[in-house]
Formats: structure tokens, sequence, C-alpha cells
């Protein structure tokens, strides 16, 4: 069931409520324990056209709608997703306006697994930091409040060096895997 015709190996994945979820490029699966022994667990292909190449994209949040997870997609689209369907929620900063060079499709797709994200709950917000042009490392970051559902690219992001560090205190209540 983790075979997907031209898709690669497994490139991330989470936990999310009961279920345990494997990210590939251009797929997503679900993995839950039945409590029986025949199926013992229970696999399903959630989604054949929706993945990631950026597994440090992927983070928990906590919105007004509930804990969902934020993931930035092989397609260059930011996803929200809940346990069901994969949401894309970046269609107002998925192409460029004509001023700013910060949009989803200026990500440079050869370096998507450069690309993370931090969630800083105190302000709601999920920044994805991206390659954008031909940056091979991140060079600028793009804020998706998830509280207002409203964007906010970076565009004067100028840093040298970043971290990835999750909380565990937030971690032990609702468990994660990043690959």
């Amino acid at each position: 069931l983790l075979f997907t015709e031209n898709d690669i190996g497994i490139t991330g994945g989470f936990i999310l409520g009961k279920s345990l979820y494997f990210t590939k490029a251009f797929s997503l699966h679900r993995f839950t324990y039945t409590g029986s022994p025949n199926p013992l667990v229970d696999i399903k292909h959630v989604e054949t056209n929706i993945g990631t190449k950026s597994p440090k994209s992927i983070k928990k949040v906590v919105t007004p709608d509930g804990i969902a997870v934020l993931f930035l997609g092989t397609n260059k689209k930011l996803y929200y997703f809940d346990g069901y369907d994969p949401v894309e929620i970046s269609d107002a900063i998925d192409v460029t306006n004509g001023v700013a060079t910060v949009y989803m499709q200026n990500i440079n797709e050869a370096a998507l697994n450069a690309c993370f994200a931090e969630v800083h709950f105190d302000l709601n917000w999920y920044e994805l930091f991206v390659c954008i042009g031909t940056a091979t490392v991140p060079n600028y970051s793009i804020v998706y409040d998830y509280k207002l559902k409203a964007f906010w690219p970076m565009t004067n992001r100028n840093f040298s060096h970043a971290v990835i560090a999750d909380n565990a205190d937030f971690l032990e209540g609702f468990g994660q895997f990043s690959g």
C-alpha cells in the first residue's frame, strides 16, 4: 500500500490523533492501530497527488478549528491537514503580485529539501523558511498566521543561520515524528 507510481521513498512523518502518517514526495499514507489481530494495523492511502519533499516543514499547530499539520507540498503550495483531506491554503501568495519576489511558485524546486518551518505558538505563526529564486539555502521566509488565516512574506529576512528545534512539552501531549 505504500507503493505509488512514480513516487520516491518516505520523506517524512507525523502523528495526528491516533494515527501515524507517512509522507512521500507525491502521496500521503495513514497507519492506524486497530487493536485486533487481523489486521493489526489499518493502512490507508490518503492522497495520491499531494506529498512533500520538505519534511522539516511538517509542523503541528493548534488552530481555532482544532489540531492540524501544516506542510510545504512538492508542488510548492502550503497545505493544512486535519486528518482527513489535505487542503491547499496558499492561493493568496501562490504567484507574483508584481511587487514582491517572495511567493510560493518562486521557491527553488531543486532546494525543497532545504526548506523548513518554525512555529511561533505565542503569535499563532507558522514561519516557512524558503529558498527563493536560485538560492539553495533559505534566504526568505513566509509567515502564515493560522488564527487570522493571513500571509506575510518576509522579504527583508536577512539571516545567516537558523535552528530547527521542537518544544518537548508540546510534543509530549500530541506525539511527533519528523523524518
